[in-house]
């Protein structure tokens, strides 16, 4: 069938107009809106909105089409970017939009050349962490050398999980029994201060210090330090306590320990009746498991039985020494 404006043959089938007739008397695309796409050279994220989206591949390909006014949504869209260019922080082109769109019951597919510019921008995460920008200090303490890095290997966790809301460690120093780490905002302090309570048993406290004054309102800005301790034991040590020899099995508001004696839970209130603490521990070879249990001593290296006899098949015990006696105990 032949168009019957100018004639030329219709490819699609029951259509009068050709695409070229049928293109001039409708068209899917009201307008495009000319605009710049802020991409940060560093993370690539991208601004949307006044807000910094997570890097995507295809936040051009997104940004072209939010800015595309169709008259009818078509049934599919695809874009290509050519003609490329870039020149210092600027990034700039042609996106080839291809549209079909289903008007009156005959296909409609269209081009349209639309510029497109792109500039690198550092967005508001990355300008800080160049900048070593901090709100506050949280400064972790601690006589127990495993346990401080245990926590600051739990600290450097949780802040990639907290940098999806927009929360950073900008500098990590570390100081004379302790580490330093500079929080790009302190209203994230005591949300890390309670996790280190609650799984190291750390206590804390925070002060005020002033920093300066906003120029235009007057109001005065503060940071904050938090003072974390921890516990000289950890999950794990080995402790004496009013003379029963006990493993730490919990740490929280209350140490949860088991008597290595008794095979029994202690809570523990009082933790200053703690008077020794052990987390040396030594694998030894069994040499005698009947009638009792003894084990090559790690120290006198002589046949000794332990204090806390367990059935076992393996060949070895992990095992604590206090005065003298061995102690059988689980890894921490």
């Amino acid at each position: 069938m032949k168009c019957i404006q100018c004639g030329k043959e219709v490819q699609q089938k029951n259509a009068v107009l050709c695409n070229d007739c049928f293109q001039k008397k409708h068209s899917v695309l009201k307008s495009y809106t000319e605009h710049t796409l802020l991409i940060c050279p560093h993370c690539n994220s991208y601004k949307y909105q006044n807000l910094w989206k997570p890097a995507k591949p295809d936040a051009l390909w997104e940004s072209v089409l939010a800015h595309c006014n169709f008259l009818t949504q078509p049934d599919s869209v695809d874009v290509e970017f050519i003609n490329m260019t870039t020149e210092g922080i600027i990034e700039s082109g042609v996106a080839l939009l291809k549209t079909e769109t289903t008007i009156d019951d005959q296909k409609l597919l269209e081009e349209f050349e639309l510029p497109v510019r792109i500039k690198k921008v550092v967005c508001d995460r990355c300008g800080k962490l160049k900048t070593e920008y901090f709100e506050g200090i949280l400064q972790l303490r601690g006589e127990n050398k495993q346990a401080l890095e245990k926590a600051d290997a739990f600290i450097l966790e949780d802040a990639n999980a907290a940098g999806k809301k927009n929360v950073f460690i900008t500098k990590r120093e570390e100081v004379t029994n302790g580490i330093d780490y500079y929080y790009t905002k302190q209203q994230y302090l005591p949300v890390i201060m309670k996790k280190l309570a609650e799984i190291f048993g750390a206590t804390a406290k925070t002060h005020a210090e002033l920093y300066s004054k906003n120029r235009q309102t007057s109001k005065e800005i503060y940071r904050v330090n938090a003072s974390v301790r921890l516990p000289k034991y950890q999950k794990g040590s080995v402790i004496v306590y009013k003379e029963k020899v006990l493993q730490i099995i919990r740490i929280g508001k209350h140490l949860t320990a088991r008597d290595l004696k008794s095979d029994k839970n202690v809570s523990i209130v009082d933790t200053e009746n703690i008077t020794e603490i052990i987390d040396d521990f030594k694998t030894v070879q069994i040499v005698k498991k009947y009638p009792h249990l003894e084990v090559l001593h790690p120290e006198t290296f002589q046949s000794v039985a332990v204090e806390n006899p367990i059935a076992t098949e393996k060949n070895e015990v992990l095992v604590a020494v206090i005065d003298g006696r061995v102690w059988i105990v689980q890894k921490g």
